[in-house]
Formats: structure tokens, sequence, C-alpha cells
């Protein structure tokens, strides 16, 4: 259980690191909220399977993750639009706050 938080939260901070530093280097927003995600399913795929379950996964659990992550995307991206143009938010403070609401 130990091993499976500590990836969890390494997954965590590799995919907020990987949003700020996009946002930082002026990517749009968007795009940036896209490639989080995708290196975050490699990341996942990599480090749950390999160094949690000690195993490998096949099609149908990569699929699944794959549409998770599509869901908490979509979730994403329409908290960021609301968080800066509504709350007013810079990009790291929305972020954060979307990660907030797709955590629960």
């Amino acid at each position: 259980m130990t091993v499976f938080l500590g990836v969890g939260l390494i997954d965590t901070l590799v995919g907020y690191g990987v949003y700020a530093i996009l946002i930082s280097l002026r990517v749009p927003f968007l795009i940036t909220l896209l490639t989080a995600p995708i290196e975050r399913v490699i990341f996942k795929y990599i480090s749950i399977n390999r160094l949690v379950l000690n195993s490998t996964v096949g099609l149908i659990t990569i699929v699944k993750v794959i549409t998770v992550y599509s869901v908490v995307y979509f979730i994403n991206a329409i908290g960021l639009e609301l968080s800066i143009h509504y709350l007013r938010l810079d990009l790291n403070s929305g972020c954060a706050l979307c990660l907030q609401l797709t955590l629960y």
C-alpha cells in the first residue's frame, strides 16, 4: 500500500511539474493540459504495473486508463477555462484548483 501511495504522489508531482514547465514556456494552456495527461498515462503504465503490481498489462487496461484520463482532461479543461475567465486565477492556481476537483 505504501508503494502504491508513493507512486501516486510521484505521478501527481510529475504531471503537475510537466504542466508548470510547459506553462512557463508559454505553451497554450489547453495543449499543456493535454500533454501532461499523456505523459502521466505513460508514467502510470510503467510505474504502477511494473513497480507496484509486478505485472504487464493488456490492451483492455490501457484503454481503460486512456478513457479515464480523457474524462479527467475534459473536466480539467472546462474547470481551467472557468477558473481563468470567471475566477480570474492565473494558470498555475487554476490548475491546482482543477487538480483538487479531479481528486474527488
